[in-house]
This record gives structure tokens, C-alpha cells and sequence, in this order.
């Protein structure tokens, strides 16, 4: 919000005049409220005074906000009345009436104070005569917005019509269309008048706001919605229905011939898919679902047109509850069987995600079999594979090639391994899908199946003439790929098919330093059985020792300790640090006992005392005090003793544990502590693939009331 957005909301004129003086923009929207103009934030505090000046500096009298309320709008809706006199006059000329019934209609705040107003109107006005098709009774409707002038009419009859409903007065709402109530207009309570019409059942009402255009499609409220489309006035009838009125009111709002029966997020969220999904559901008190879902379906004109928000047809969503009696009517109206959604989803694609066997059954309806995505060129077979559905061998007798990559690549058996379905990876080999392919990436099948422990594929993989070591465009072997996700039986089945146990990744980690790194210590100890270098060097010039160390394995330590010499205990990395400077209170003490240098000083200055108390490591520091660590090393980049740090760093009670209270001082001024060391993560694992597809998995099947 701009600052003279806010001096005119609070009344400061003067402050008001000085910021446009030296150049503020007088239409300078806000973000929230959203779209606010400064004139509207006068207008909603009846600051008139504030008014009066940006009206004289050429603020936009006519300016709407993302609500679709004009600056009069907004003064009204907060009953401003100084302001409303003001923009009135502004606006409608000196001779505009400003304490007209119709403005305080319009500034109506209570649906009592609405009720007290339509009662002294038409008492007052009840001399006046019938206008032609008004009803009698409510002839002072007509006079009261006459006097009112068209300015406030709009705002006059919204309150009315709210009045209206609530006494479920038929006439009234007839009197108030007649004189051109926006019956799409929300009311003050954020809901629309269809909306509130059908929230109590008015079947009366309903049929005349539809006549007078009222949208059945319109999200019901602002408030509480779901994310994308809110719930509908049909949506809210159809869910709720419950007896024979009830199905009264969704036939009136379908015989408006304007129903969305499928606007939603996605397949599950429509009132066609929910009532598709009632026609399986024997516990429902009505069984009118059937013959509903064909209403729903002979009410509209074009059966392709209507699609949720991802792009799914009719025809998609009865493939989804799998209801061949709707997909014949459906195609008998001229529904499109090749239908994409986004992406290039058919219901075929959508039939073959959740039952292939099923899909079999469009085919014989026309469906294509080799239909494919938009964006990655995939086939319904790459969508079984992906889903982990059961294989479905009369697709591949069709047609459909096992073997057929996707534009990344990927084959059928590419997108199972790379999901982790072992059983159906098993059966497309079985079946003659090939293992010596490449994705985009340089991946093989040994990567996906590495990645994701699938022995039993493994297995069958390198039964076959396959390069263990190949390498993606990362550098990585399938390998590296098990010793990162912890798989101990695939990495000993890789090492005896001759996987490189020393192959350096770009970083320079090696399969053992990947296990360390994403702690697996069964890994990094089956490997160093295997013989892998326990010196070599990882990124960072960090040891095994350093990355046991930093990510707490004292196994894995304790294995390092017993085959390296005292040499790479006092390794030191790109940041100087020795193994004993990251270590936790178990691996302390055995570098400690190990003959681990408890005074050495890294670059700074720092002892591994120092990193202990900066790190909060109470254990480690009192393990070094025990062993002899100084307490009086003096650092050399901000000149703290332990002593002081410990102090400056700690609490009292933590500070007693590692010194005598005696030689406890505070520290001048709080020093910050030196950051603690960011552990390594492993290797960020990539998604499988995209087919390309909104798909979805069948859940729930209703509009949330």
C-alpha cells in the first residue's frame, strides 16, 4: 500500500496535499485491498475531507476495485455517509439527492434495519400507482429507486433482493427483477442469490433467477473455497440431494440449459463424476443416479465441450469410473473417443492407467491404440508401466511396441524401474522388453534398479551382456546409485559383476564416500570389506574418517580406525578441519584414544574445544577437557579463549561442566559463534519421469458439501 494510500485512509490532509505536491500517483492501486485506489481508502474510513482533495487533484471517480465495487460502491458498503454525500454530489451534480430511503437502503449494515426500511416504504408510497407488470403490493419499489437515482439503485435492490430471499418472497424478487437487479451480484454475506436460493431449497425463486440470467455455474461464495472453482449452485444441489424435491431442483437447474456438469479441479471433483460415482454406491438413500447422469448428459449440447480444469471430458470421467453404459451414451451423442486432456490424455490413456484390461473395451469402441502424449510422445503402455498396473499381453498382441522409447528416452520398462515396480519390470522382460537402452540422461536400466533396491531385476539384468560401469551424463555408475539409496545386497551383486569400487564421480566422491554421505553404514562397511580405499579423498579433501565423523557412524568410524594409520587421523580438509574437529561424543573418544591430535589448531586458530563449544557439542568439549584440551588457546580470528567462549556461548550450568567456577569470566561483549559445519548431503535423486498427463489415481469420488 502506497503512503498516500494510508495518510488518506487515516484523514491526514495535510499530508495528503504534500504527497502529491511532490508527485504521488492519486491512482495508486494497493495490494491489499486488493485494486484500492487512495480516493477508495478515504471513501471506506469517510474521511470527507480527504475526499473532497483527491476529487480536486483528478482522482478517478469512476475507478473499480478487483471486487468490482466503484469508489461509491466502497463508501456505501461501509457506511460512510460524509463520504457518500460527497461522491454523490461529485458525481450525480449539487442537485443529486444525498438522504434519499433508496441511499439508506443502500447503507442498510442489519437485515432488520432492511426489514424497518421496506416497511416504512411502503407505507409511505403506497398511494403510488401499478407500474405495468409490477406486482401491486410492491409498487413503492419502483418510486423509492427514482428518488434514489440511478447511482445507488444497484446497491438498493442488492440489499432488497437479500431481504427478499430471506423471507422467501417470491414477489418481491420478481418486483426487484423487474427493475434490473443484478442477480449475479454477490450479497453482502459474499454468497450469490442463486446460491442462497438453492442452499434453502426455494424451487420457487430458483426458477425465477434462473429466467432473469442468474449463473448456475458461479462458485457460491468467495469464502471457503477450495482451490480452483468454488462449489456451484448445481454443484450444491446435486451433492445434497436427498428426496424427490430435491431432485426438482437440480431438473429446474438443468432446464436452464446453461448447467456445468463438469467444472472441477480434476475427475474426482465434478457433479457428473460424483454422480457417476453414486451409481455404484448401494447405501445411498436415493437411487436416482442412474437416470440423473443421463439428464445431466441429454441437458447439454455439446457432450466434448464441458471439461474439468484439466482438461478431461465427459467421456474421460465416465472412462474413469469405468461405466461403459455412460460411455455409450456418450458416444452415441457424438462424444470424440480420441478426446485429449492436457498433455494428450485419452480416455484410453486414462482407461489403461487404472485397468488395462478395461481399456481393451474402448479399443473395441474405436478407440486408438497407439495414441500418444503431447509433450513426451508416451504410450499407454508407458502409463501402465509407470502406474505399476498388470500387464495386459493382448495390448502388445494389438500392437502396442514394448520396446518404445518416449522423446527422454524412456521405455515401457524404463518407467517401471524408474517407479520401483519390480514384479512388472520382471514380467515386460519376461515378455521381451530389451535392457540395453538409454534414456536422454544416459540412464540404463542397472541405474533404476540400483536406485531403487530392486535385487530380484538386478539380477535378471546382469544375467544378460550388460556394462556395469556405464555412466550418466552425471558421471554416475549404477554403483554410486546403490551406495547413495541402501541397497547392501544390489551393491555386493554389482560388486561381483565387476562394478568399479573406485570409480570418482566429477566431485571426486567415490562409491564409499557416497555411502558415507547419505549414511549408509551397512554400505560403507560392506565396501571397505570389499577392499575400497579408505584414503582416498572426497570433495572437499575430506576422508572417510572426516565424513564418518560428520555424519555421526561410529561403525563406520570404528571400522576406519582399525585398518588406517595415524597419518589420515590428522587428515586435514579444504577447511583445515581434522576428523576429531566435526565428531560427535562417540567418535571423539575413539579418535582420542586412537592418539588424535586434541591441540591441533586449524587456520583460524580454532582447537576442536573451540568447535565443540561453538557448536554446542557439551559431550565432545567435556571428553576433550577429560583428555587434556587447553582451555586457553586463543583463536586468531576473533581472539576467544575456550573460557570465554564457553561463557559467551553457553548457559551458566553448561559452563560449569567444562570449567572451574573460579576461572569463569564473562566475555566483554556476545561474539556470534562460528558457523557449524553443513553436513554433505548425497546426491538429489531425480523424479521419474513425466509422462506428460494429468492422470489421476481413483479416490474419492464427491464434492465435498
Amino acid at each position: 500500500m502506497s503512503a498516500l494510500n494510508l495518510a488518506s485512509h487515516f484523514g491526514h490532509a495535510e499530508i495528503v496535499e504534500m504527497l502529491i505536491a511532490a508527485g504521488a500517483d492519486v491512482e495508486a492501486r494497493s495490494d491489499d485491498p486488493e485494486g484500492c485506489t487512495p480516493l477508495m481508502s478515504a471513501a471506506c474510513a469517510d474521511e470527507a475531507e480527504v475526499v473532497k482533495k483527491l476529487i480536486e487533484h483528478g482522482a478517478d471517480l469512476h475507478a473499480i476495485a478487483a471486487d468490482g465495487n466503484s469508489v461509491l460502491d466502497v463508501a456505501l458498503l461501509h457506511r460512510c455517509p460524509e463520504a457518500v454525500g460527497v461522491l454523490l454530489e461529485a458525481i450525480g451534480g449539487e442537485e443529486y439527492p444525498k438522504e434519499s430511503v433508496a441511499v439508506q437502503f443502500a447503507m442498510a449494515r442489519e437485515h432488520a434495519t432492511v426489514k424497518a426500511l421496506m416497511a416504512t416504504a411502503s407505507v409511505m408510497y403506497s398511494y403510488m400507482e401499478v407500474q405495468e407488470g409490477e406486482p401491486n403490493k410492491h409498487a413503492w419499489i419502483g418510486w423509492v429507486l427514482k428518488q434514489g437515482g440511478t447511482l445507488v439503485e444497484r446497491l438498493a435492490m442488492a440489499k432488497m433482493l437479500r431481504a427478499a430471499l430471506e423471507k422467501h418472497d417470491v414477489d418481491m424478487v420478481k418486483a426487484v427483477v423487474h427493475h434490473g437487479c443484478d442477480v449475479n451480484r454477490r450479497l453482502e454475506s459474499g454468497t450469490t442469490p442463486l446460491g442462497m436460493a438453492v442452499t434453502k431449497r426455494y424451487l420457487d425463486i430458483v426458477q425465477v433467477l434462473l429466467e432473469a440470467g442468474a449463473d448456475p455455474n458461479q462458485a457460491m461464495s468467495e469464502s471457503g473455497k477450495r482451490k480452483g472453482p468454488g462449489m456451484t449452485p448445481f454443484d450444491y444441489a446435486v451433492v445434497n440431494m436427498r428426496d424427490k424435491n430435491d431432485e426438482q431442483l437440480v431438473t429446474t437447474l438443468l432446464n436452464s440449459g446453461r448447467c456445468r456438469i463438469n467444472q472441477g479441479v480434476d475427475l474426482n471433483w465434478t457433479a457428473f463424476s460424483f454422480v457417476l460415482g453414486q451409481t455404484k454406491d448401494p447405501s445411498r438413500a436415493w437411487n436416482a443416479a442412474p437416470d440423473l447422469a443421463e439428464q445431466m448428459v441429454m441437458s447439454i449440447e455439446s457432450v466434448d465441450e464441458d471439461r474439468d480444469a484439466n482438461g478431461f471430458t465427459l467421456l474421460h470421467v465416465a472412462t474413469h469410473h469405468q461405466d461403459l453404459r455412460m460411455i455409450d451414451l456418450l458416444l452415441d451423442r457424438g462424444a470424440d473417443i480420441e478426446a485429449k486432456a492436457n498433455g494428450g490424455v485419452t480416455p484410453f490413456f486414462l482407461a489403461c492407467e487404472h485397468d488395462p484390461y478395461f481399456g481393451l473395451q474402448l479399443i473395441r469402441r474405436g478407440a486408438n491404440l497407439k495414441a500418444k502424449t503431447h509433450e513426451t510422445n508416451a504410450s499407454a503402455l508407458h502409463v501402465m508401466a509407470a502406474k505399476g498396473r498388470s500387464f495386459c499381453p493382448p495390448l502388445i498382441e494389438m500392437g502396442l511396441d514394448i520396446n518404445e522409447q518416449t522423446l527422454k528416452g524412456h521405455t515401457p520398462l524404463a518407467c517401471a524401474l524408474s517407479w520401483g515396480h519390480e514384479a512388472l519390470a520382471l514380467t515386460l522382460m519376461e515378455e521381451g522388453a530389451h535392457v540395453n537402452w538409454k534414456t536422454d540422461r544416459n540412464h540404463t536400466a542397472l541405474h533404476f534398479a540400483a536406485r531403487n533396491g530392486l535385487n530380484n531385476v538386478l539380477a535378471k539384468i546382469l544375467e544378460q551382456e550388460i556394462d556395469v560401469n556405464a555412466a550418466d551424463t552425471r558421471g554416475w555408475l549404477s554403483l554410486h546409485e546403490a551406495c547413495a539409496s541402501g541397497n547392501t545386497a544390489v551393491v555386493a551383486q554389482l560388486l561381483d559383476a565387476g562394478a568399479d569400487i573406485e570409480r570418482p564421480l566429477p566431485d571426486g566422491n567415490r562409491p564409499l564416500h557416497c555411502a558415507l554421505i547419505n549414511e549408509k553404514e551397512d554400505i560403507a562397511l560392506l565396501l571397505l570389506e570389499r577392499g575400497a580405499d579408505f584414503t582416498a579423498l572426497a570433495s572437499k579433501k575430506r576422508t572417510p574418517l572426516h565424513l564418518a565423523a560428520d555424519h555421526d557412524l561410529p561403525h563406520a568410524a570404528d571400522a576406519l580406525l582399525s585398518l588406517t594409520e595415524c597419518s589420515t587421523i590428522e587428515a586435514v580438509d579444504d577447511e583445515t578441519w581434522t576428523p576429531l574437529c566435526s565428531s560427535s561424543p562417540a567418535i571423539a573418544d575413539m579418535l582420542i584414544r586412537a592418539g588424535a591430535d586434541i591441540h591441533y589448531a586449524d587456520k583460524d586458530g580454532w582447537t576442536p574445544l573451540h568447535q565443540a563449544v561453538c557448536s554446542g557439542d557439551t559431550g565432545v568439549a567435556v571428553s576433550l577437557v577429560h583428555a587434556g584440551a587447553s582451555l586457553d588457546a586463543r583463536t586468531t580470528d576473533d581472539g576467544l579463549t575456550v573460557r570465554e567462549r564457553a561463557v559467551d556461548m553457553w548457559s551458566w550450568s553448561e559452563a560449569r561442566r567444562l570449567v572451574r567456577p573460579g576461572l569463569l569470566r564473562m566475555a566483554a561483549a556476545r561474539r556470534e559463534g562460528r558457523p557449524r559445519r553443513e553436513a554433505a548431503g548425497g546426491e538429489e535423486v531425480e523424479e521419474p519421469e513425466d509422462l506428460g498427463g494429468p492422470f489421476e489415481v481413483i479416490g474419492g469420488d464427491s464434492i465435498p458439501p
